[in-house]
């Protein structure tokens, strides 16, 4: 008997520790919200309060708080699972996944906004949007289902309608570009009208900025550093400025053999073509988008540096035709004083994504650097690249480098 008591005991510590192991809501609380771009990395939440654990603190709302009882039309409250105050309520927190957590709730009234935060951003950068969003009213109450909208600076970003079933919280979830923006000013509000229903709750707000993984374009010799980028308008979001081209500057319309523009997803104008901003990833990004002709300067900057120094070039490249059309491929080159440091280099339209090439180069005795970039490729059907990103950096010692040598 006694060592089957001790094998019961040692099953039951088995099944408690799997248990503990089992992940929880929090465990995965952004999960599923949109991922930053490629070759950029997430930063922290600007929201403050975010997962309304401090209670009704660091935001505003045009609704009429009430902490207790049972809320009405134009209500907003802070409550956990076990004081919601209204029997057709049902939710659990999202961010702990217990029923002491807490939340947002809101007894809607539209276009009344419900949440309001401003934060401090910085412009020309790709911001990520999510929160997470319950209709508060238990299964098939055929109640009206509130529509849960998003918006930032005055426009919408996200609207979605939360129905009652499956009773869950929903993810809503979008990128945002700032432009020359330095708030963001963030509102979330319900958009349909009821006085039965239209209960919702809210948790988990954030907001993050997505900035470029530097790392990924750097090649510095070992012990060395990569300075502030040198080219001038090196993401085409100042458009065709500061650059000189040898192909022919079309800013609107279809570009045909030996033109360039600057242009983003949406006026590529060409059917067959198809890129979204490097920088930030949005359909409102800008790049430098060639029809190459073979031996002709897409992209020509001079820039001044100093002698014996070396430098790390960087650029991002795109084949714009679509995959799988089969046509010609660009062949990249970059020169630097006449001298090319990179290619021909083939840009495959597949897959279709942004494509990195780096190089470095000393200076030896020059006081300046002529960078140009073309295609050594010659043909009128395909031969058709973005470019993006374009950085020049000096290679400066690591300071912990220098002190480690002393």
């Amino acid at each position: 008997m006694k060592n089957l008591m001790l094998s019961i005991l040692a099953l039951l510590m088995i099944i408690g520790v799997q248990l503990s192991a089992q992940p929880t809501q929090n465990d995965n609380i952004n999960a599923i919200c949109k991922k930053c771009p490629k070759g950029t990395k997430k930063g922290t939440n600007l929201i403050k309060n975010s997962d309304f654990q401090s209670g009704n603190v660091d935001f505003t709302s045009n609704l009429t708080y009430q902490a207790t009882g049972t809320l009405s039309d134009g209500k907003y409250s802070i409550r956990h699972s076990a004081n919601l105050g209204n029997g057709q309520w049902a939710a659990i927190d999202h961010t702990t996944n217990t029923s002491k957590g807490l939340f947002l709730v809101s007894d809607g009234q539209a276009n009344r906004v419900t949440w309001k935060q401003t934060v401090a951003v910085s412009p020309k950068t790709k911001y990520i949007f999510c929160a997470f969003v319950n209709n508060l009213v238990v299964k098939n109450k055929n109640y009206t289902d509130p529509r849960i909208e998003v918006r930032i600076n005055g426009t919408a970003v996200v609207s979605q309608t939360i129905a009652e079933n499956p009773d869950q919280w929903i993810n809503l979830s979008t990128g945002w570009g700032s432009g020359s923006s330095t708030s963001a000013t963030i509102e979330i509000l319900c958009t349909t009208s009821g006085a039965v229903g239209n209960d919702w709750a809210l948790d988990d707000v954030s907001f993050h900025s997505c900035t470029p993984i530097e790392e990924a374009c750097h090649n510095c010799p070992r012990g060395s550093v990569p300075g502030p980028n040198m080219v001038k308008n090196g993401d085409f979001e100042a458009h065709n400025v500061d650059f000189s081209s040898t192909l022919t500057y079309k800013a609107s319309g279809l570009l045909k053999d030996g033109d360039y523009g600057v242009r983003n997803s949406t006026n590529l104008v060409n059917g067959q073509w198809k890129a979204l901003d490097h920088t930030n990833g949005f359909t409102d990004g800008l790049f430098l988008a060639c029809d190459g002709k073979a031996g002709r300067e897409s992209w020509k900057q001079k820039i001044a540096v100093k002698p014996e120094t070396n430098y790390s070039f960087c650029a991002f490249f795109n084949n714009l035709v679509k995959a799988n059309k089969n046509y010609t491929d660009p062949l990249i080159e970059v020169y630097i004083n006449g001298t090319k440091v990179i290619g021909p280099t083939a840009l495959s339209e597949t897959p279709d994504t942004w494509v990195n090439m780096t190089a470095l180069w000393n200076s030896g005795s020059a006081t300046s650097a002529v960078i140009v970039i073309k295609t050594a490729a010659n043909a009128s059907v395909g031969n058709d690249y973005a470019i993006d990103d374009i950085s020049f950096r000096a290679c400066k010692m690591n300071s912990r480098h220098i002190k480690g040598r002393r």
